[in-house]
């Protein structure tokens, strides 16, 4: 009897160890989800900023040629004074 009751203690603990081993292999799942979904949105932001990046740089180009331009218009208001 004693034997019956320790394999059927084994039993128990090897259906929660089985049960433990499903949810831990179902958080794995998820992690590795939201890995993905992390490595995914950093790509997004490092092109995003490389694109502000890019936009600086045009509008700094711009703003030196309207700088150039009012540069020329003053110097045709000095000619024509």
């Amino acid at each position: 009897m004693a034997l019956e009751q320790k394999d059927k203690a084994l039993e128990v603990k090897e259906a929660k160890l089985q049960h433990k081993d499903a949810e831990l292999q179902g958080k794995e799942v998820v992690v590795a989800m939201l890995t993905g979904t992390l490595v995914q949105k950093y790509i997004v932001l490092a092109a995003q900023e490389v694109a502000v990046r890019d936009a600086e740089a045009a509008l700094k180009e711009r703003e030196t040629s309207l700088s150039m331009l009012w540069e020329q218009a003053d110097a045709a208001r000095l000619q024509l004074a």
